[in-house]
């Protein structure tokens, strides 16, 4: 499989989340972007922020994997506090001050990120490797990661507030 193919089946992947991501954000009414979600200690917006943040690491992630470091910094704090230091009080703080418009824009900024990561690679790059969120994947597989995180909050807030699975 040439570069070509591979970087238009990722781009294409990527083009559909950011406009599902959308979608999904502008169909969620300010009083339910509030709402906790039951069974859940987030409000929706706080959600969204998770997702967001996630997606966040994947520049980082391909440019470790490009440099040929095998593990980053964020892995040597243990799973379990890391997981929650960032449920219980990073994400929390980052919703508070998060606004749908600020969310949007910040997903922007970072899909625009990952497009430009993945102009840049070389086919043999795409093979490269590293572990990331605990597991050995490489920089194809690091941007397919943010596309399956959001699938399953996405199905998650969708099922929470009822909305239809079309958005």
């Amino acid at each position: 499989m040439g570069i070509t193919f591979r970087r238009d089946v990722i781009r294409s992947q990527l083009e559909a989340m950011r406009g599902a991501f959308h979608a999904l954000l502008n169909s969620i009414s300010d009083n339910d972007l509030e709402r906790v979600i039951p069974g859940n200690e987030w409000s929706t917006k706080a959600e969204l922020v998770h997702v967001l943040q996630a997606t966040q690491f994947v520049p980082g992630g391909i440019d470790q994997a490009r440099q040929g470091r095998r593990t980053s910094l964020l892995s040597m704090i243990p799973t379990g506090l890391r997981d929650w230091v960032n449920g219980h009080l990073l994400i929390p703080i980052l919703a508070r001050n998060a606004t749908r418009a600020s969310i949007a824009r910040d997903y922007d900024r970072v899909h625009a990120q990952m497009i430009a990561k993945l102009d840049a690679l070389s086919v043999e790059e795409l093979d490269k490797g590293t572990t990331y969120l605990g597991q050995y994947r490489t920089i194809e597989q690091i941007f397919y990661r943010p596309v399956e995180h959001f699938q399953e909050h996405a199905a998650h807030i969708r099922q929470s507030l009822n909305i239809d699975g079309k958005n």
